[in-house]
């Protein structure tokens, strides 16, 4: 039997996969009525066990090859999956068909599944409908139809008779910062957009991933890991329409890709993906006007504002302090071990923004004191005065007993109408399509910048020769902002960005190094729309060991949504 396992309840088990289920392996359910067994996605690591799992049905939640693998390691009377994804688990060319990957690579394909997966075809495995439900005694298990990965990919819902640890298997609704994959031949976006507009529906007591998160515990978390998985597919979107503004070829936008990072597309089937992901992104007109995703504006609050926050994701975590203030400061969210001026700036003005009673930062100030260290922090604060149009609010960031940021803020309702006039005397940065510009790099020479790994930082390739020693000379940094798990950018994670940058300084003969924020203050001037921001920052003065730099942010409607000016120490060894 698999060594890690933990039970929900009196009938379902779940059969942890190495890693937490990472790619190749996964997460199994085992489900033990008084009349009858089902095992859900036998992974891998059902197969490495070798202990023979002895069940009267095995239900595949959809027919790829991570989820059969564990097949011939189980005695089972019956193998069943839906009936639009039977063909694929009937013989080798039925699977082949259903990943639509190129002919040229079938027979490299054909071997990765046989070899590393054991795919053996199954000519005598059913397929069920829809609405097929399995009473195994006291426990029934019912198939939940959610199409858009693969044409018959299904939930299972294990419902006990009792009302009690009512279980939802999500499988390749991953729940990851990857976000949705519809990259086979019968994926269809349309179908995944129903999928996830259903997910909220499903009221359970756990929910369980096929891949890395394993266990989500409660309907509320479920729901806010839900929408920040679907909120990628506007962030793809977005990445699409960069690259469409001038014309390029199928091949060549493929090449570029909107679903894999730099580096880490898989051989074989990766390009596939690409290619199918572009297509039906070309294909598919825009359409999501609320629910889950980018456009969702939920929760009326206390005092009649509405707060426009993002789902729940690692910069919601990171930045998370109890009603009175307390929290923690994260690890990885840091450049060589010191966490980032615009990470704790954000951090503090959460406690702060919740003080003030106003949704949104208006301009705030921070002056650092000493360096936040990962570990237990609190934050302060006290209205100075509350205003018909702004709070002001003034806080101090403390740790084992020192002081780390002094704050001052003004804070408001960024969604009501201001002056009609405008005059702007510069518009936003000219960059290059968000996938054509250079992604910031984690190791910078001898520095470490940890927080790479949770952004999505592209810097134009213009202003990217530093890393190599090739400086232009001049003090300027653009490029496009955003998280890294697709979170949407609204105005407390604004503050992130105005320091999420290399400095503009690196362009000078001098060497990049840490830099140490004196002060930094962020005006905001908008809610951003959907996707990454545009960003540009410009340095005019440094001497003394000191410099300026001021920040533009703007957003994918090209407004500004933000201005800054920071005040940092010249690049440390």
């Amino acid at each position: 039997m698999v060594a890690v396992q933990r039970s929900l309840g009196s009938y379902t088990t779940v059969l942890f996969g190495a890693d937490q289920g990472k790619y190749p392996d996964g997460n199994s359910v085992l489900v033990r009525g008084t009349n009858g067994s089902v095992l859900i996605d036998p992974s891998l690591t059902v197969r490495a066990a070798g202990v023979p799992i002895e069940v009267d049905r095995v239900l595949l939640t959809h027919a790829h090859e991570d989820h059969l693998a564990g097949l011939s390691a189980v005695r089972a009377d019956e193998i069943g999956v839906h009936e639009r994804d039977l063909a694929a688990l009937h013989s080798i060319d039925g699977l082949m068909a259903l990943y639509g990957i190129p002919a040229a690579r079938v027979p490299a394909m054909t071997q990765l599944v046989t070899e590393r997966f054991h795919y053996v075809g199954w000519p005598d495995a059913v397929g069920f409908a829809d609405d097929a439900v399995w009473d195994l005694g006291g426990v029934s298990v019912r198939a939940v139809p959610a199409p858009g990965h693969t044409g018959g990919h299904c939930l299972f819902s294990i419902e006990p008779d009792d009302g009690s640890h009512r279980v939802v298997v999500l499988g390749d609704i991953d729940l990851s910062g990857f976000g949705p994959y519809y990259g086979d031949a019968q994926s269809s976006l349309d179908e995944f957009d129903a999928t996830l507009q259903m997910l909220p529906s499903l009221v359970a007591d756990h929910c369980v991933t096929f891949h890395h998160k394993g266990v989500v515990d409660g309907h509320a978390a479920f729901v806010d890991a839900a929408t920040t998985f679907a909120s990628m597919i506007a962030t793809r979107e977005h990445a699409l329409l960069g690259l469409v503004g001038e014309p390029r070829t199928l091949a060549e936008l493929c090449d570029i890709g909107i679903v894999y990072r730099p580096g880490t597309r898989p051989p074989l089937f990766g390009d596939g993906v690409e290619q199918h992901s572009i297509e039906r992104h070309r294909s598919t007109p825009r359409r999501r006007s609320g629910g889950v995703g980018w456009h969702a504006v939920p929760t009326r609050l206390t005092r009649g504002w509405s707060l426009r926050m993002a789902a729940m994701s690692e910069f919601d975590d990171a930045t998370h302090l109890n009603d009175d203030g307390a929290g923690e400061i994260h690890s990885g969210w840091d450049i060589n071990g010191n966490a980032n001026g615009g990470y704790l700036l954000a951090l503090a003005a959460r406690h702060l923004r919740a003080v003030s009673g106003r949704p949104d930062p208006v301009s705030i100030t921070g002056h650092y004191l000493a360096p936040g260290k990962p570990g237990p922090m609190q934050v302060d604060a006290s209205v100075v005065k509350a205003g018909r149009r702004f709070a002001t609010v003034s806080g101090q960031m403390h740790a084992a007993g020192r002081p780390l940021l002094q704050l001052v803020g003004a804070f408001g309702d960024l969604s009501q109408p201001g002056s009609g006039y405008e005059h702007l005397a510069s518009g936003p940065p000219e960059l290059p399509p968000f996938a054509a510009c250079v992604p910031r790099s984690r190791r910078q020479g001898q520095v470490e910048v940890a927080m790479m790994d949770r952004l999505e930082v592209r810097i134009h390739p213009d202003h990217a020769g530093w890393v190599h020693n090739d400086r232009n000379g001049v003090a300027e940094m653009a490029g496009w902002f955003g998280f890294a798990d697709g979170r949407a950018v609204d105005t407390l994670a604004l503050l992130m960005v105005c320091d999420a940058f290399p400095p503009a300084v690196f362009h000078l003969d001098m060497a990049p190094g840490w830099v140490p924020t004196v002060e930094l203050t962020v005006h905001v001037r908008g809610i951003p729309a959907p996707g990454p921001v545009q960003c540009v920052f410009r340095s005019q003065f440094v001497q003394g060991g000191f410099f300026n730099e001021d920040g533009e942010v703007w957003d994918s409607d090209g407004r500004l949504v933000a201005q800054s000016r920071q005040l940092g120490l010249t690049p440390l060894a």
